[in-house]
């Protein structure tokens, strides 16, 4: 029974230590905050990006996803301040007091003409908004798509007791 036991831990620490991943270059592209990365170096040049996914791909692929997620930023920032800003006056309206039109008919102009303004403001900023954050996720859905079409494959790479072999899916 001592030696089934012996035995036993023995194939469960073979099995398990064969299944570790081996260190060295395996050429992973990462993408960070829209950035790629290639064996911890930064992307960052155009000529980087086509030698590494290729012309075709840069051109018709990666280059519209970049401005598509570089346009939905502003986009949204825009659309956030906006909308933070009229709903702020609009609470702000409705919660103070109003004089009677009747009685004070300047004050009450100049106070629904600054009520009218934040429901256009408010709108603008949900418009902004609405199109930022669609421009923001597609852009960098097809940027990830690129990485992972680009990490997807057979990979042979050198490792401590010789030649590895994976495929990554």
């Amino acid at each position: 029974m001592r030696s089934f036991a012996i035995v036993f831990l023995l194939l469960v620490t073979a099995w398990t230590a064969a299944a570790q991943k081996v260190g060295g270059n395996d050429d992973t592209l990462v993408l960070k905050n829209g950035t790629l990365v290639l064996n911890g170096v930064k992307l960052k040049t155009s000529e980087s990006i086509i030698a590494v996914l290729g012309e075709e791909v840069y051109r018709e692929r990666w280059k519209p996803a970049v401005s598509m997620r570089s346009a939905g930023i502003p986009l949204m920032a825009v659309g956030s301040g906006l909308l933070a800003w009229g709903m702020y006056g609009y609470i702000t309206a409705l919660t103070s007091e109003w004089p009677q039109a009747e009685l004070e008919p300047e004050k009450w102009e100049k106070m629904n003409t600054a009520y009218n303004l934040t429901k256009i403001m408010s709108g603008a900023g949900v418009l902004c908004l609405g199109a930022g954050i669609p421009l923001f996720c597609i852009g960098n859905g097809h940027m990830k798509s690129i990485r992972d079409n680009y990490n997807q494959g057979l990979a042979v790479s050198l490792a401590p007791a010789g030649l590895g072999l994976c495929y990554r899916f």
